[in-house]
């Protein structure tokens, strides 16, 4: 069994404003036995709640608690980490139908999403892995090697036609980005692509046919200096991709989870009015966790 050196995590409350904070954090961390993970539960615009919860949130806390038990489960001991998640994807899909049928009667795209990443240590020197949506896991190895999953990036042309339009918006009626959140044609134009995005890319929220989906498999522990878990608010900005992952993770395990969060911060309050990077809210929530494991020789 490989032991750690170093463990950090770092968990950022996002600001609608830059002076206001989100509702309600959506991301999360998952600590449980040989089970480590980020959730980043995804903002409702139209601030639908679940038992006085945002829909992010709920869905954060109910995977949480869905992984936590099945890791205490004798009979899942060594399970992939992959199976486990479709397995609590599944559960809460059901769990959605039976107490929460209006949300989701127009499809699991209507109700909750999350995007995740997970990994499971294993005793035969062997480590599991799963990720959905936009979070990201990063190897880095002893020898300058590493690997990324998900190995190949999200749709991204959705997303960059849904900013453009957002900020032709926002300069065509010469108003502010919150005050453009308010109007019915940005509000379409977000739903539709989110919409669209979800059929494209995997993502938890109910639907069986994630299991099919997700990014999974399990690698050797040999060879590794460490690994990183972040949900896409710790990348830097305008590198929402697997070259900004591997840029994050890389300064992470340089210069420690929280020294890097506190530059990304930076980068955000030193644009107040998002006239250098291009977003819907001024900062959004943040998880990561960071794993650095001892020399081969001392474990």
């Amino acid at each position: 069994m490989f032991n750690f050196e170093r463990f950090e995590t770092y968990i950022h409350h996002g600001y609608k404003t830059p002076n206001q904070h989100t509702e309600m954090n959506e991301d999360g961390i998952v600590i449980a036995n040989t089970i480590y993970g980020v959730i980043d539960g995804a903002t409702s615009r139209n601030g639908s709640k679940i038992n006085g919860m945002t829909m992010g949130a709920y869905i954060t806390g109910y995977i949480h608690h869905g992984l936590t038990n099945l890791s205490l489960n004798p009979q899942y001991k060594d399970t992939d980490v992959g199976l486990l998640l479709a397995g609590a994807n599944h559960a809460f899909g059901e769990h959605m139908k039976k107490e929460h049928p209006e949300v989701v009667a127009d499809g699991f795209s209507f109700g909750p999403t999350a995007s995740a990443c997970f990994i499971r240590i294993h005793n035969d020197n062997t480590y599991s892995f799963a990720a959905v949506g936009d979070c990201s896991l990063v190897e880095l190895g002893t020898e300058g090697h590493w690997f990324i999953c998900p190995e190949t990036n999200k749709p991204d042309e959705i997303e960059n036609n849904r900013l453009t339009h957002f900020a032709d918006f926002c300069q065509e009626h010469n108003c502010s980005f919150d005050e453009a959140w308010e109007n019915e044609e940005v509000q379409k134009l977000y739903h539709d692509a989110k919409m669209l995005q979800n059929n494209q890319w995997p993502y938890i929220d109910g639907n069986p046919d994630m299991a099919n989906m997700v990014f999974s498999g399990r690698r050797p522990l040999n060879d590794i200096a460490g690994l990183v878990l972040m949900t896409d608010g710790l990348m830097l900005p305008g590198f929402d991709n697997i070259e900004g992952s591997f840029m994050a993770a890389k300064q992470m395990f340089n210069h420690g989870v929280s020294a890097y969060a506190s530059g990304v911060n930076k980068l955000y309050n030193d644009d107040p009015n998002r006239d250098k990077f291009m977003r819907f809210k001024h900062q959004d929530d943040g998880a990561a966790i960071l794993i650095q494991f001892l020399p081969m020789s001392n474990n």
